[in-house]
């Protein structure tokens, strides 16, 4: 099992020497190449299918019949449709086209680091670490990762797509965390009321009791305090919508763990090389994780 230290410099020393624009570009880059492997690969068939008929009919005979070897179609053929399989496209594999996108998706989260960091002008990298978890969510649909048939190769490669995702979920997390708590509080407010009485007082009621419903409190034109009512349905889908990226971040994780407690030698050096990665990890600490295990895996099975 290869070892050594990260051959890929840490996400944080990479961004004093890169400005913004070159994360976006470069992930743009190896996505494309990604795209780029499947499309030659269909397109490579569809030249070879009209290479062929072409072929066929410039080596007719006055009766119709083909007067060529298939050899030397075959050599034709080889010759017409080789520089779509030259460079980046010699892989067209499943396994080829999946390396390449994690590695896009790896430049996609150094954007969205760096975007956070630009000294110049800071910006949230939610909307990039989103479309990432998508992006991370095809890949594994790509080929059959995690099945029992599955090579160790396979399962060590899901798992590294397995913690970008989990780690990412648990950045989406983390900048909504203050508004997760506000709505924790009103919607406990709300049900803390609700259960006081099985009917609701009237308003009257509610003043001369004491009792409130979860709002906010504002004044009218005679200075007097108001409740303005929260929108209990909208705050409770916004709280569920924030907190399961929670469940999703201890779910993959999980997951995750599983696999990786069948390939423990490759995840013991691979920490031991970059970090220890936990739920807890920094999204830059799961960067240098996962570049250095993809690149210790393209040289286990020669994938470019």
């Amino acid at each position: 099992m290869p070892s050594g230290v990260c051959d890929t410099p840490h996400t944080t020393t990479k961004q004093r020497q890169c400005p913004v624009e070159y994360y976006i570009e470069e992930a743009r880059r190896l996505k494309h190449k990604a795209d780029a492997m499947s499309y030659h690969k269909a397109l490579g068939r569809e030249v070879q299918q009209l290479v062929t008929t072409q072929f066929t009919l410039n080596h007719q005979d006055p009766h119709g019949n083909c007067v060529a070897g298939e050899q030397d179609l075959e050599v034709t053929v080889a010759d017409v449709t080789g520089f779509l399989r030259y460079g980046q496209f010699n892989s067209t594999d499943k396994t080829g086209r999946a390396f390449q996108y994690l590695d896009a998706a790896l430049s996609f989260i150094e954007y969205g680091i760096a975007l956070e960091s630009d000294p110049r002008e800071p910006k949230c990298a939610s909307s990039v670490f989103r479309g990432t978890i998508d992006l991370l969510k095809f890949i594994m649909t790509l080929k059959s990762f995690t099945d029992s048939t599955a090579s160790s190769q396979d399962k060590i490669f899901a798992v590294l797509c397995m913690h970008c995702q989990s780690l990412l979920h648990m950045a989406m997390f983390r900048y909504k965390k203050d508004t997760a708590l506000k709505y924790s509080r009103i919607l406990n407010e709300h049900f803390k009321s609700s259960s006081r009485s099985t009917q609701a007082p009237s308003p009257c009621v509610a003043r001369s009791t004491g009792m409130t419903y979860a709002g906010s409190y504002s004044r009218n034109s005679n200075g007097s305090a108001v409740t303005v009512p929260y929108n209990i349905p909208n705050i409770t889908s916004a709280y569920v919508n924030i907190t399961s990226h929670i469940l999703y971040a201890c779910d993959i994780w999980e997951k995750a763990d599983a696999l990786a407690g069948k390939n423990t030698e490759f995840f013991a050096e691979l920490s031991t090389a970059t970090c220890a990665l936990a739920l807890n990890s920094s999204v830059p600490e799961v960067v240098c994780y996962a570049r250095q295990g993809l690149q210790w895996l393209r040289r286990e099975t020669a994938t470019p």
